[in-house]
């Protein structure tokens, strides 16, 4: 039987809805008069920009308007009550972007093996919205002189600090050695400090994985497959038909394919070149084995 019957605050956004058992308001400070004995329940619906909001908890009012914060509900010392003034802390958005390696089941992941490191670019996309003061505990973390929505790191553990509520764009520049980049971009979108999980928002066809705490992206690779090596021979028949390797001979090996080279490609040749353009390599011996050859003509 209890409402917000008369009720009242001197914040103008102080608004009760119509069936009296529900109010809402913004601000910092909210002075409110005329609560009656008993329990409520206060919700915050939105933190400000960079910070989380703390969960629903309850509080209840006796009859000399003393507060009592319900222990069921309220935690930690985020939320205290005295001399009739509740205070809300919020903590300041804290996101972390990790990266991490497939393990060999497929679903589970791991560290990365060695000492290679990914680089990523982020890009901050909502109207006003930059990485200026955003911290990073990753020395390498620089925000672009002129593009203050875009920096760049290295690292496969990043913390960052105060990244402001809107959209934002995250791209695998380069993959530690040995695995495969995540090649799409990941958008995704914080609200009230925390990344929101629906599909409509944390989007990529790559795999990317958002933590349950809502506070952390784990980019996942792949490990590269062991390249394969081709061997090129080259052998004469002599008079009695008898096949001998040929050291004097010459080859050009040319990519076909639209679109493939021969970056990455390599030989215990030493007379085995690649062009500058990485689409055509020369060599000269009986036997050239090449390795990293990509699929492809």
């Amino acid at each position: 039987g209890l409402t917000l019957d008369g009720v009242t605050s001197t914040n103008e956004k102080f608004v009760i809805d119509e069936t009296k058992k529900t109010v809402t308001f913004n601000g910092s400070e909210t002075v409110i008069t005329g609560l009656k004995a008993g329990t409520y329940e206060l919700e915050e619906t939105e933190a400000p920009d960079g910070y989380t909001v703390v969960s629903a908890f309850k509080f209840t009012v006796d009859e000399d308007g003393n507060v009592t914060l319900d222990s069921e509900t309220t935690t930690g010392k985020k939320i205290t009550a005295e001399d009739g003034t509740i205070t809300i802390t919020d903590d300041i958005s804290v996101i972390s972007i990790n990266k991490k390696g497939l393990a060999a089941d497929g679903v589970k992941y791991e560290e990365i093996e060695g000492e290679g490191v990914a680089k990523f670019e982020l890009t901050a996309k909502t109207e006003d919205v930059t990485l200026e003061d955003v911290e990073c505990d990753n020395k390498t973390f620089a925000v672009d002189k002129e593009d203050k929505t875009k920096a760049t790191f290295t690292g496969n553990a990043n913390v960052f600090t105060g990244l402001k509520d809107g959209k934002y764009e995250l791209v695998e520049v380069t993959a530690p050695d040995g695995y495969d980049r995540v090649e799409t971009t990941i958008s995704f979108e914080i609200k009230n400090g925390v990344v929101k999980a629906n599909d409509s928002v944390f989007e990529t066809t790559g795999n990317v994985r958002l933590e349950d705490d809502g506070k952390t992206i784990v980019v996942v690779d792949s490990k590269q497959a062991e390249p394969k090596t081709v061997t090129i021979s080259k052998k004469v028949v002599t008079g009695n038909e008898n096949e001998t390797e040929s050291a004097s001979a010459e080859f050009v090996l040319s990519v076909v394919t639209d679109g493939l080279t021969l970056d990455g490609v390599t030989s215990t040749n030493e007379k085995f070149a690649i062009d500058t353009a990485k689409k055509t390599a020369t060599f000269k011996g009986a036997s050239t084995p090449i390795t990293g050859l990509k699929a492809g003509t």
